[in-house]
């Protein structure tokens, strides 16, 4: 029957040597009498070496985040989770899914919230924000088995291009 034949992606050898990854999209055509094949060929090889790299580079973000003992976490402005490193499931029994969705005031006991607080509005206040912005302090927060631990936390304005601040990026040890 005559219309695609396949898509598929081929590893071809150039005469120089190089590996050269290809998609090649076919269709049978008939044309004055006789049945043909058209292909289509497009060099993906760049794409294909991208992919790759970034697979292997997320593997190893993966390993080193899941395997750390201290914690990392990104927040946004409004100081909501963007990103929680795995670890934190070892320290704290949340899953970073569940610390995405748990109010702030459920991490910290009221007086670590409180200093916590007093040191992020320092850091956003007119006339420091446009300093180097970050601070270390010490805070003690919940498990999800309701008990508490202490951690050495720091905590650093990300900025963006534009120079304003788009998000704190925190990391943490268990003290």
């Amino acid at each position: 029957s005559l219309g695609r034949v396949t898509k598929m992606e081929l590893l071809l050898h150039a005469k120089d040597g190089r590996e050269v990854f290809c998609i090649c999209d076919s269709e049978l055509i008939e044309l004055e009498g006789g049945t043909y094949v058209l292909s289509l060929m497009q060099d993906v090889t760049e794409k294909k070496q991208a992919e790759e790299a970034l697979e292997k580079s997320e593997a190893q973000y993966r390993l080193i985040t899941e395997n750390m003992r201290d914690t990392v976490w990104l927040m946004d402005m409004d100081f909501k989770p963007i990103y929680t490193s795995p670890s934190v499931t070892r320290l704290r029994g949340f899953t970073p899914l569940e610390l995405r969705y748990l109010p702030l005031d459920q991490n910290l006991p009221p007086d670590s919230m409180r200093r916590a607080q007093v040191i992020i509005e320092s850091a956003l206040a007119p006339e420091n924000i446009n300093s180097t912005s970050s601070a270390k302090m010490e805070l003690e927060y919940y498990k999800k088995d309701g008990t508490t631990f202490w951690s050495e936390d720091t905590f650093v304005l990300i900025r963006g291009e534009d120079g304003n601040p788009v998000g704190i990026l925190g990391s943490g040890h268990e003290i």
